[in-house]
């Protein structure tokens, strides 16, 4: 959407076509994330999302869905010299979660 301040003053949006979905170049989403730690970080820094619910509650198939599309992708981080981190989540508390090494992002 177009600030609301140009919008009143009827000023056109360059972009307006873009945030509609419609127009040339078809928009590709991208997020970037920028930030400065306090202080060096020691040992490997993950880059994570967690979900707050937790267990998963995966039926026995889609587990084993899960479980070989997980383990595909990570051998493949594995050959890139990286690590895939998840879980689906225990009842002990555990969250459900999947990560990787900050520095293998690119």
């Amino acid at each position: 959407l177009p600030p609301p301040d140009l919008e009143a003053k009827g000023v056109k949006f360059e972009y307006d076509d873009l945030f509609a979905r419609r127009g040339e170049p078809k928009p590709l989403w991208e997020v970037q994330v920028q930030g400065r730690f306090k202080k060096m970080p020691e040992g490997n820094v993950f880059l994570a999302g967690e979900l707050r619910d937790g267990p998963m509650e995966l039926g026995l198939v889609t587990r084993a869905i899960c479980r070989a599309i997980l383990k595909v992708i990570g051998a493949i981080a594995k050959n890139r010299g990286t690590e895939l981190v998840h879980s689906f989540g225990t009842s002990d508390g555990e969250r459900p979660l999947l990560g990787f090494y900050l520095m293998s992002s690119d």
